[in-house]
């Protein structure tokens, strides 16, 4: 009888400890639920994580851009404009001797008969546009930040390192109205036009550049002087 019923004591202490056990897992796959819960909402405010990566953007215009043809019917490259919408606007300049029905009839034999020009008739008819898609992947979660002088120095010094222009101004974005509510914003907000003759894709490599918390809205390619010219505008933010 004694060994039975310490038998049965120690089957009893041994099913609490196993319930216990279960509470404790059930409690911590409900604490992470709630967890994923409040961090879901509060990702979905930090607007770079709406936005595809910098180095993602770079890539994307790039891949476009280096299939482009310099010169289409005699027409002459002049600008290409991609943006974040996932588009690459691309404008060609009018030569002597040149036609705008040359460079309708050619356009399709190099990009399908879905990419169509467009001219600037009424007008000079001097020029000519026409506009390709840019395949751009959003992150799967936004980045962690760096603070907020360390990112615009980071930034400034690779501009001085290369010579590069660039142009920062601070945006006012400190508070957000959430349910009526005014909030404070943890990170600081500033917009940016960067301008280099080296190809981007190359300048802000990610094995060279941190490019955390930058995105480029625009990046456009122009033709000057026989030589091109990048000029990347975006917002760059970091923390308070």
């Amino acid at each position: 009888m004694v060994a039975l019923l310490g038998g049965y004591f120690g089957y009893s202490i041994w099913q609490t400890h196993l319930n216990d056990q279960r509470i404790a897992v059930a409690q911590a796959a409900l604490l992470e639920k709630q967890n994923v819960r409040q961090q879901a909402p509060a990702d979905s405010l930090k607007p770079w994580g709406k936005q595809p990566l910098f180095s993602e953007m770079l890539s994307g215009c790039s891949t476009v851009w280096k299939s482009a043809q310099i010169s289409i019917a005699g027409w002459v490259f002049n600008t290409a404009d991609c943006t974040v919408n996932g588009r690459m606007v691309l404008h060609y300049t009018l030569p002597n001797g040149g036609t705008v029905g040359d460079f309708a009839v050619r356009l399709p034999v190099l990009y399908g008969q879905d990419i169509q020009p467009e001219f600037n008739i009424p007008g000079s008819a001097n020029d000519a546009s026409f506009i390709l898609p840019v395949t751009l992947v959003k992150p799967d979660r936004p980045e962690d930040l760096l603070p907020g002088d360390q990112q615009i120095q980071h930034l400034t010094s690779y501009a001085q390192r290369i010579n590069a222009r660039l142009r920062l101004s601070a945006v006012d974005t400190s508070t957000q109205l959430t349910q009526g509510e005014a909030q404070s914003l943890p990170w600081r907000t500033y917009s940016f036009a960067f301008i280099t003759d080296i190809p981007p894709d190359r300048l802000f490599a990610p094995t060279r550049f941190n490019s955390s918390g930058i995105r480029a809205s625009s990046i456009v390619t122009t033709l000057k002087n026989n030589r091109l010219e990048y000029t990347i505008e975006g917002v760059l933010y970091a923390e308070r």
